[in-house]
């Protein structure tokens, strides 16, 4: 159905542009758990170095589970063996980015300002909220 709405559209590729997404806007249902799930291990794995990695992967292994033990949901599940599956594919394009001089730090501190930054306007959204009550 994808593939069907973008036929028509003029397509490019930017192999030098990142893009990380905080949160995501269309993944609040349950039914994406197991999609994000994948989808953020994945790019874990591929762009942040691995003083990031294995933090994330740990925290999002006990999400998992507790999710799994309130959901019972088996795509959660399915969501770590794509990843396993296809673990080599991603650290080849692991390296492949790094090879490429791809400059993962400062990945990494673009992403560390953007989460400072979406954390002060919580908090002033909270602040705000909790003054108008």
């Amino acid at each position: 159905m994808l593939a069907g709405l973008a036929a028509g559209l003029a397509r490019r590729r930017n192999q030098r542009s990142f893009v990380y997404h905080e949160r995501g806007g269309s993944t609040r249902g349950r039914r994406w758990d197991a999609e994000l799930t994948k989808n953020s291990l994945y790019s874990y794995l591929k762009l942040m170095r691995w003083r990031r990695v294995i933090p994330f992967a740990l925290l999002l292994a006990a999400k998992t589970l507790v999710k799994l033990l309130l959901l019972r949901d088996p795509a959660l599940l399915q969501a770590w063996g794509w990843n396993a599956r296809h673990l080599g594919e991603t650290l080849r394009r692991r390296r492949s980015l790094t090879r490429r001089n791809a400059d993962l730090q400062a990945l990494e501190r673009m992403i560390d300002r953007q989460n400072r930054r979406l954390a002060l306007e919580r908090r002033a959204r909270r602040r705000l909220s909790t003054t108008s009550q």
